[in-house]
């Protein structure tokens, strides 16, 4: 069985991402993250299918034990806007650190070993339609700048990896904060969690393929929406959250957004299922939810600034 290591497991990808390795069944995985009540609770229940390790992704000596006798690296840890976006010291000392351990551990002890990174396709700068994978790219912020350096010191250093640049996420509503901070009238391509898990599960079989790559990971023209409108599904499905409250009132709009070339991914990949209108379908079920009559009270006088600023 081939040895994974997932780091940044009990995130929001990388739970998903182990519950679909362990549904192919040939891989013996450990998983690595920060302990903390979060995700100690997300990871209990794979403790007897799984190797867990808890500490931080940037300790050079747990990361060298662990490469060393790993096949494949699946590293997702990371920052988040809206802290991501104004905070140039969390990126430089957390993910682009972490990165810069892994990679250098990978090139001194196991030169084979395979690395896959997920980047963001924020790092595109500029919202024009249909945006093809370039290494020429720009970021508007420290998030996707770093996310650029992270890029660029994996592919100088390493000669097994495949980058992965995700889309706009759409996760659990309950469980998954709202993570970007996105301008209204936005073009978003997005991604469900589960098509996201998927497809880094399917690159693993296709490593030959997809080798010294860069890869957009993206929902396609099925999950195409202008944000206001998935922010009104929210909203008067869900109701107001202090995630989509901070990314709504306190943080700069630095997500880009965009469509983006498909080039030949899902033909290979062959992860994407349903579309946005499913997605909307899930969130309906928070309705009649008698818990969620105050978020969404709450939520009322945002949904009308929203249909005022549409007009």
């Amino acid at each position: 069985m081939k040895k994974v290591l997932v780091t940044g497991a009990a995130g929001t990808v990388g739970i998903k991402t182990i519950k679909y390795l362990l549904s192919e069944g040939k891989y013996d995985i450990t998983a690595l993250d920060i302990k903390n009540r979060k995700s100690y609770r997300r990871l209990k229940p794979y403790r007897k299918r799984i190797d867990i390790v808890f500490d931080d992704a940037t300790n050079k000596d747990i990361i060298d034990s662990l490469v060393k006798d790993s096949d494949i690296v699946i590293h997702l840890v990371g920052n988040l806007p809206f802290l991501a976006n104004v905070n140039e010291d969390l990126m430089r000392n957390n993910e682009y650190k972490s990165v810069k351990v892994v990679v250098d551990s990978i090139r001194k002890y196991n030169p084979d070993c395979y690395l896959l990174y997920t980047s963001t396709t924020s790092v595109y700068e500029d919202s024009k339609v249909d945006k093809k994978v370039t290494s020429d790219v720009k970021g508007n912020c420290f998030y996707s700048k770093y996310k650029i350096k992270c890029e660029k010191y994996i592919a100088k250093h390493l000669k097994n990896y495949t980058v992965g640049r995700l889309s706009y996420i759409l996760g659990d509503i309950r469980k998954d904060n709202n993570i970007y901070n996105v301008a209204l009238d936005t073009n978003l391509e997005a991604i469900t969690i589960d098509n996201v898990a998927y497809a880094l599960t399917a690159i693993l079989d296709n490593k030959k393929h997809l080798n010294k790559k860069i890869i957009n990971i993206t929902g396609g023209k099925e999950y195409r929406v202008v944000y206001k409108d998935y922010l009104l599904q929210v909203l008067k499905n869900y109701g107001l959250t202090w995630s989509i409250f901070f990314s709504l009132i306190l943080a700069d709009k630095t997500y880009v957004g965009g469509y983006y070339k498909d080039e030949g991914v899902e033909k290979l990949l062959q992860f994407r299922t349903g579309d946005i209108n499913n997605y909307f379908r899930t969130l309906k079920k928070y309705k009649k939810d008698v818990k969620r009559f105050v978020p969404r009270l709450l939520a009322l006088p945002i949904i009308g600034i929203i249909k005022l600023k549409n007009k």
